[in-house]
């Protein structure tokens, strides 16, 4: 049912439109298993979240082709983001599925570079295929090493991994799972919020999310088979810690993977922002690019020899470059001073640390007029202290 009084709104616009806007384009997975589960009786798709409630959030969807909109109450106290997620974990957990996003992928390490230096280039093979259009697809690594082989692995020894793992998921009883998670969630519901939090974090702790620079078809492949995946470290964090500890012949693994949206980007007068982060994912959306009014790139860095990734050749012809070399805090108030110089702007891309996103974000959707679907500006990193 629509949304009528007394539900409250939400005083913080900007934050409220920063989650909608996130979920809608991040989590559509999430969004549709709330929309089916909470209105199992209809016939639901494209559904997405057009307005948050203290009380609980607004979905408009298509049902039997007509368009609708549905309520539905928020179940536990906490921050708009936990609220909603909250909802998708119990609709997933009820459908038996897994809340972990599991979605294992095995590379091979077969090279390991230094392009800066702080990006590491691990050349990988996969036995399954890797994305056709991998521009800013990224896998979240778990921070291990599931074993150590010779460089030379055989064909058997690739196909008796692949075999153990098929076998393995096919073994995990759907039942105890379910009630595995539904123990999970009510966990979740009796905890406090910064207790959540902690419990949430915990979980990922051992998770990062690394993108695919390229990926190609090896001589023998019908698919693409071989990739890189860039790595930008810094000081003793856990991923660099990791990346450290990777060897050839190494094999590593995933446990999600997500694609990437901007086919906003594909007309117009268009900028893109990114971080040392969020280089790969920059090179992999030049890579394709097909718009014919050449962009703004502005390329963030704390360090100028960062910037050296990428080669001039690489941009499009006419693109105008802005590089910013500055401490991570200033970068936000640095790139405005950009964007503002920019007569028109119809689409932005931008990936670097997330409060200097919320202000690049704000100042677009504020001054500048763009909705969600043309402001993909995402935090792709958190700092702890300023």
């Amino acid at each position: 049912m629509p949304a009528t009084p007394p539900y409250t709104p939400i005083a913080d616009i900007d934050a409220k439109l920063d989650i909608i806007e996130h979920l809608n384009q991040d989590h559509i997975e999430e969004v549709q298993a709330i929309a089916a589960y909470y209105y199992p009786d209809l016939a639901i798709t494209n559904p997405l979240i057009i307005d948050i409630y203290k009380e609980g959030m607004l979905i408009s969807a298509q049902v039997n082709n007509k368009s609708q909109e549905l309520f539905v109450d928020f179940k536990l106290e906490g921050d708009l983001e936990e609220q909603v997620l909250y909802l998708a974990y119990t609709a997933m957990a009820e459908q038996g599925r897994d809340l972990t996003g599991n979605k294992k992928h095995y590379f091979e390490v077969i090279g390991k570079q230094k392009l800066t230096p702080n990006m590491t280039r691990l050349t990988l093979h996969s036995e399954t295929p890797l994305p056709e259009n991998y521009a800013g697809y990224a896998y979240g690594m778990i921070l291990k090493v599931l074993n150590k082989t010779p460089l030379q692995q055989t064909v058997a020894d690739k196909q008796q991994i692949t075999s153990l793992t098929t076998s393995i998921k096919e073994q995990v009883n759907k039942q105890v799972k379910k009630r595995g998670n539904q123990a999970f969630l009510w966990l979740l519901k009796k905890v406090s919020s910064d207790r959540r939090q902690k419990i949430v974090k915990t979980i990922n702790k051992d998770i990062r999310l690394y993108t695919l620079r390229s990926a190609w078809k090896s001589k023998k492949s019908d698919f693409n088979n071989q990739g890189y995946m860039d790595v930008f470290t810094h000081g003793n964090s856990a991923g660099s810690l990791w990346i450290e500890t990777v060897n050839l012949g190494d094999i590593v693994f995933s446990r999600t993977e997500t694609d990437d949206k901007h086919a906003h980007l594909q007309e117009g007068q268009t900028v893109l922002i990114a971080d040392e982060t969020a280089y790969p994912a920059l090179a992999g959306i030049l890579d394709f690019w097909q718009n014919d009014i050449p962009p703004h790139i502005v390329i963030l860095s704390q360090q100028p020899l960062e910037q050296d990734y990428f080669d001039d050749n690489e941009f499009p012809v006419g693109a105008t470059i802005h590089r910013i070399v500055s401490p991570y805090n200033q970068q936000g108030l640095k790139t405005l001073e950009i964007l503002k110089d920019i007569e028109s702007i119809d689409g932005v891309w931008g990936a670097f640390e997330s409060k200097a996103c919320k202000v690049v974000r704000h100042y677009l959707r504020n001054e500048r007029q763009l909705t969600g679907k043309q402001n993909h500006i995402k935090g792709y990193w958190k700092a702890t202290t300023d």
